[in-house]
């Protein structure tokens, strides 16, 4: 996932385009959403790199993308504040997600399907 980020980035960098960049790192995100349908206890190995591939190419996109609107419409003298409050929302979304994930996957996560109470 991270080296097609890196290659992702790298060949895209130097353009200027920032809406073909989300809007590629939005389908690619959708793309591996539906992938995900179809992991089950039987999948190959095969299809979980092909999925983080895939997921790698939005890493590489989507946050090149935002830096790049940033740069472009932040305020010279602002550009610092902005860049870190950039960064620091971006970590703040991480750690809600995984809160999120901790909290939604409490009773654990398997192949069998939703065993917890609140699932029934």
């Amino acid at each position: 996932m991270f080296l097609t980020g890196i290659v992702v980035s790298s060949t895209t960098g130097r353009s200027d385009g920032v809406r073909g960049k989300l809007l590629v790192g939005g389908l690619a995100q959708l793309v591996a959403c539906a992938l995900l349908l179809f992991v089950g206890a039987r999948s190959g190995i095969w299809l979980l790199v092909a999925i983080a591939v895939v997921v790698g190419i939005p890493q590489g996109l989507i946050s090149l993308a935002n830096q790049k609107a940033l740069y472009h419409q932040a305020d010279p003298e602002r550009m610092g504040s902005s860049a870190g409050l950039l960064r620091t929302f971006t970590y703040v979304g991480a750690m809600v997600a995984a809160a999120a994930g901790g909290t939604f996957l409490s009773g654990g996560a398997d192949t069998t399907g939703c065993t917890a109470s609140p699932c029934s």
